[in-house]
């Protein structure tokens, strides 16, 4: 799983999946359709934790693997802004030296 995708009602509307492939992060799909209410909530509920967006304000140092880093609208003397591209091994392998919790919010898309 690479992340997932909130449904508005406190639940989840979808998983999204990824493998690597040699070198590259492909795209493999998402899954949710036939969930009702109560599972997407529990599921929601057990993936939250591993969900941080207070990283900085609460101190920690935070390294953002972005392609371009003046998408980013945040600046902080804490966040470094890292450019490169996230499907590519060794740009991820770069990216996670010295990290000890990894946040993924990458979004890739099935095609052109």
């Amino acid at each position: 799983m690479r992340g997932f995708a909130p449904d508005g009602a406190g639940g989840l509307a979808k998983l999204r999946l990824a493998r690597w492939e040699g070198d590259k992060l492909v795209y493999a799909g998402r899954v949710g359709t036939g969930w009702d209410h109560k599972t997407a909530r529990e599921i929601r509920s057990a993936l939250a934790p591993l969900a941080r967006t207070t990283s900085l304000k609460a101190g920690h140092s935070v390294r953002a693997l972005v392609r371009s880093a003046r998408r980013i609208p945040v600046d902080h003397p804490k966040l470094e802004k890292m450019p490169g591209d996230p499907l590519e091994m060794t740009t991820v392998k770069r990216a996670l030296t010295g990290v000890d919790v990894v946040t993924q919010s990458l979004g890739v898309s099935a095609g052109p």
